[in-house]
């Protein structure tokens, strides 16, 4: 917004507003808006744009990760079947089935023998599951594939 010591004035749907340049940096402009095609003014104008633009999709990115922020995994309980009992931060829980992934082998086939599947730890910042043998799962993946139990408790 244009303060007392700043004219401006309407072109259509255009805000023209005086920016004070120095002649070096004007000259700067210059060769950068004729490599694109522009004038200084349409130049200065894109920029302009472009950062606002910019600036509107960092504030959607950054609502959107809060929107789908996966909470703090809070609790991880190992069943005899292969499964684990999981709570997140807010009060999410349910249950987690690793038998697919066990049974395809891989790095997750260590997890069939039950003593070692249940040497489980939480990371600190609960982000992830983990077993010794740098064997992990990330909360991610566990809170979008568990099946809910809503007010159903283990």
């Amino acid at each position: 917004m244009p303060d007392s010591n700043t004219k401006s004035n309407a072109m259509g749907d255009k805000l023209v507003i005086p920016i004070p340049l120095s002649k070096e940096t004007f000259q700067h402009l210059q060769v950068y808006a004729n490599k694109k095609g522009f004038t200084v003014a349409e130049y200065l104008a894109k920029l302009i744009d472009d950062s606002i633009h910019f600036l509107q999709i960092q504030e959607k990115f950054k609502k959107d990760v809060e929107e789908w922020k996966i909470p703090r995994l809070i609790e991880a309980i190992p069943t005899d079947d292969y499964s684990l009992n999981v709570r997140f931060e807010g009060g999410a829980e349910g249950k987690y089935d690793l038998k697919p992934s066990i049974l395809k082998g891989g790095v997750f086939s260590a997890l069939s023998d039950i003593e070692f599947f249940r040497k489980i730890s939480i990371s600190e910042n609960g982000d992830y599951i983990t077993w010794p043998g740098e064997i992990d799962i990330g909360a991610d993946s566990i809170y979008w594939d568990i099946d809910f139990w809503g007010d159903d408790k283990w």
